[in-house]
């Protein structure tokens, strides 16, 4: 979401046709379309037209920052941003429907944001990376505001990634103490940590984003390994890993967000790669690539948060462009932008 009038332009511009549009360098030396595609492997697509839809902008809130992305039952989506807020949004239109927060270091306030997730009865969570905070409030208002503060032995200056599991579990990124951190609930009950730095089974560095499936198994985007991550539980059992460094298929640069579709596949945003992966399992069968090159609205530049809907349509955060895009399959077709 940027300003009315960026806004305006870029809408007008879709709608003219992609000959008005103006493109801009690829940040971090993007992979290029071209020598994606592999043996056993889906040819990354090539863009397609997105429809979008421009955002009233809000008093007093700048979206350029946004990370993290959830979605409750109703469609509506949920992005922190990094400024210090989260806001709500209509998963159709992308109208704003409510914020919360503002920049400051006490509960209530937010330092850094880098997470935002759902329990099972619609409250918010959001994960604050400076203030080493976990927040929770019911709605946009601000009621029921509550918080754990990472203190102790759980002090971190690096958390980022926020998950909450079927069974309203707690999950959290620790990219500077390279661990995954679970608790049962806001107050720390249950609380178990796993992992160590390192690149060998048991170790991270950067698990930035975690996701679960449907049989408990917990997944990790080990972003200084620049691969992904499954375990069966917290203990590190069934420890399975799939990637490597670079942009070839198989391979990733930073892997910032994962998520699993309701067909159990597995999702992945390869954050420094800009372009979102998906495969059927951790081997890498049916692996798929949707990817492009150059800024025009509707392509990435660095894809964040990620999700599947109840259709598995991927829904994503571009945090460079400030947006947020939906597509139908990972051919591009059906784009929906929200800028």
């Amino acid at each position: 979401m940027k300003s009315a009038a960026r806004s305006a332009s870029i809408l007008l511009a879709a709608l003219l046709g992609p000959a008005l549009l103006s493109c801009a360098g690829s940040p971090r030396g993007r992979a290029s379309e071209a020598g994606l595609a592999g043996p056993g492997h889906a040819p990354a697509s090539a863009p397609q037209e997105a429809v979008v839809l421009a955002v009233a902008p809000v008093a007093g809130r700048d979206f350029s920052r946004m990370y993290g992305l959830a979605r409750d039952g109703e469609g509506n989506l949920y992005v922190d941003v990094r400024s210090g807020f989260v806001a709500k949004l209509d998963g159709k239109t992308g109208k704003v429907l409510g914020t919360y927060g503002e920049a400051g270091a006490e509960p209530g306030r937010f330092g850094s944001t880098l997470g935002v997730a759902l329990d099972s009865t619609g409250r918010i969570y959001v994960l604050d990376q400076k203030n080493a905070r976990l927040t929770r409030i019911d709605d946009t208002t601000g009621k029921g505001l509550a918080w754990f503060d990472f203190a102790g032995e759980l002090s971190s200056v690096g958390l980022r990634g926020l998950h909450i599991d079927a069974q309203d579990r707690i999950y959290v990124g620790d990219e500077a103490r390279h661990r995954v951190v679970r608790m049962d609930d806001l107050s720390g009950k249950g609380l178990v940590v796993f992992g160590s730095e390192g690149s060998g089974e048991g170790e991270f560095r950067a698990p930035v984003g975690i996701a679960t499936d449907a049989k408990g198994r917990i997944y990790v985007a080990d972003a200084g390994n620049s691969r992904v991550v499954r375990m069966d539980g917290m203990d590190g059992k069934g420890w399975t890993a799939f990637g490597s460094n670079g942009t070839a298929p198989g391979q990733f640069r930073s892997p910032y967000c994962v998520a699993v579709d309701p067909k159990g596949r597995i999702l992945v945003s390869d954050s420094h790669g800009a372009r979102i992966v998906r495969m059927d399992d951790m081997k890498g069968k049916n692996l798929a690539l949707w990817s492009t090159t150059d800024y025009v609205v509707g392509r990435m530049m660095m894809p964040t948060g990620i999700l599947s809907d109840d259709k598995a349509r991927v829904w994503f955060v571009d945090m460079f462009n400030a947006e947020i895009g939906r597509v139908d399959d990972l051919d591009g077709s059906g784009r929906l932008v929200f800028s």
